[in-house]
């Protein structure tokens, strides 16, 4: 790292990193951490910038980063703020503000890593590429947890998170992501508005995903061959803009979903205005729908729906099309 470059335990406290440039072959931002561990605590990161990882870069590692804020004006940033390379990260409390790189202007985690989000917020991210946030690949887990993603945007897909766990739902050990009590407003993406997930499983509840919107499919969600399990979450407001699209709230491609006890009200779609199954195993439960009725509103292809206890109000399903 341009700064702090360890391969010893690490603890920074009240530390303030202010334009550090990765440069070289390595070219890593602010702080390096290789195979040891480290704790940031009400750390302050502003204006770093280096391919991978502009302010931390962790390779095979445990970091727990705590009170801290990661902001910055750098046009020289690729993957993240943080990231991670078979590593256990923890982040509670942070903020990740202002800033606009390649991929994942906030977190970029891959090969086997593990990360734990809570209490934390994300705002003004904005990925040229994909991943208005945070990206995902091939990792071992994400779970997320009381935090808010606010205007978060991406050219191609998912507006805040990007997961590829390179893998279907069949897999033994699928990648898992869990996202809870976590609000998406106001994101923006060519397909997943908030949220693109392809392979494994994905787990959301008692979520909010408001005023979201997708180029082409997927408004606030677009799944590809994924186990999805959605509960106790509103989806409001979410839309999809071009002329032919589908799923205003949420498209899902192959695998199976299962939602329950969850409302969708006034998403917009130009074709399907709520949800849109290719080649899914669709089960609703006690959900409760109330959007535009000049459109379809649940469409599927080539499979049925399980249905149990909705109030579709004035909302219309055609399902088993071909």
């Amino acid at each position: 790292g341009s700064a702090i470059n360890s391969k010893s335990k690490l603890t920074l406290n009240n530390v303030t990193f202010i334009n550090c440039i990765g440069n070289g072959s390595s070219n890593f931002g602010a702080v390096f951490m290789l195979r040891n561990n480290l704790i940031a605590n009400n750390c302050t990161f502003i204006d770093n910038a280096g391919n991978s990882g502009a302010s931390i870069t962790s390779y095979y590692s445990t970091v727990k980063i705590t009170n801290s804020t990661f902001k910055s004006s750098s046009d020289d940033i690729v993957k993240g703020h943080i990231y991670l390379h078979m590593s256990n990260a923890t982040i509670d409390n942070c903020d990740f503000l202002n800033t606009t790189s390649r991929y994942a202007p906030a977190i970029f985690a891959n090969n086997f890593a593990n990360l734990n989000i809570s209490n934390s917020r994300f705002k003004n991210m904005h990925a040229y590429k994909t991943a208005g946030a945070i990206a995902a690949r091939q990792i071992t887990s994400l779970y997320i947890s009381d935090s808010e993603f606010d205007n978060d945007t991406s050219e191609n897909n998912g507006g805040a998170i990007f997961v590829d766990a390179n893998g279907s739902e069949e897999e033994d050990n699928p990648l898992n992501s869990t996202i809870t009590c976590t609000t998406f407003n106001n994101c923006y993406s060519g397909f997943g508005g908030a949220i693109l997930q392809l392979g494994g499983k994905l787990i959301i509840s008692a979520s909010n995903f408001t005023n979201n919107k997708a180029e082409y499919e997927g408004g606030a969600l677009y799944t590809s061959h994924v186990s999805a399990q959605i509960q106790e979450s509103l989806f409001k407001s979410n839309s999809v803009a071009d002329d032919i699209s589908y799923g205003g709230a949420a498209y899902f491609d192959m695998g199976s979903v299962r939602i329950s006890d969850s409302r969708f009200e006034k998403n917009i779609g130009n074709d399907v205005s709520t949800l849109y199954g290719f080649k899914r195993n669709t089960t609703l439960i006690n959900n409760y729908f109330k959007n535009p009725s000049n459109v379809t509103s649940i469409y599927t292809t080539y499979r049925g729906i399980i249905s149990r206890g909705n109030n579709f109000t004035t909302d219309t399903c055609s399902t088993n099309n071909t």
